[in-house]
């Protein structure tokens, strides 16, 4: 017979010490260590990301194609680590701004709990018939991180259309957008400030 089976503790009935004092000893001792891995991790990140909605949010979403019930609504949600708007590849999903805005940068978030990587473009367009591609993700084989893909731009861009064309997927024959951000001069200024940790940015993936 195992000792620890026949083991046995006796706890007081009654609380011992002063909880608010054990509570500040502990917060002292492991805050650190906590507040280092949440920067580490990218979890710091990715809260302040939801906390810009960015120009994208609850705006018009259509895409080309939609697999079981993931919607493109959800790509423009604000929600990075929710649902996410899926199709067979090849497949488009375009935002309608209403009206030209300025942006500054693109932040694509794709499905990224295993190694897979994706390829993308990414067009844009004042009148929906003439585009103008301003991300070429088309060669990229880098794997998907839940940090997503950054784009920001050397010069600020006016249109009221932006479409994303997901055009592989190296796991399978389906693409898989949880959010596609477009964000302005303001937006990016608000991250700063929030002491947000640098995302991934492939020098390849942005024109100037």
């Amino acid at each position: 017979m195992f000792a620890w089976a026949k083991w046995q503790s006796y706890l007081p009935s009654e609380p011992q010490g002063d909880p608010i004092e054990l509570s500040r000893i502990m917060w002292d001792k492991y805050s650190p260590l906590m507040l280092a891995h949440d920067v580490s991790s990218g979890m710091k990140q990715l809260r302040n990301q939801e906390k810009i909605p960015g120009l994208a949010i609850a705006k018009t979403v259509t895409a080309s194609g939609i697999e079981e019930q993931n919607k493109p609504e959800y790509a423009v949600d604000g929600k990075i680590t929710g649902k996410h708007w899926s199709a067979a590849a090849p497949a488009n999903l375009t935002v309608d701004l209403s009206t030209p805005q300025t942006a500054a940068a693109f932040h694509v978030f794709l499905y990224s709990q295993d190694t897979r990587s994706y390829q993308y473009t990414i067009e844009i367009s004042v009148d929906g018939e003439n585009w103008m591609q301003v991300v070429d993700m088309s060669t990229n084989t880098d794997i998907s991180v839940k940090e997503g893909y950054f784009h920001p731009f050397t010069a600020g861009y006016d249109f009221r259309y932006a479409r994303l064309n997901m055009l592989h997927n190296s796991a399978n024959n389906s693409v898989h957008v949880v959010e596609f951000k477009i964000m302005s001069q303001q937006d990016l200024e608000k991250l700063d400030e929030m002491d947000s940790v640098q995302v991934q940015s492939p020098d390849h993936g942005s024109n100037p």
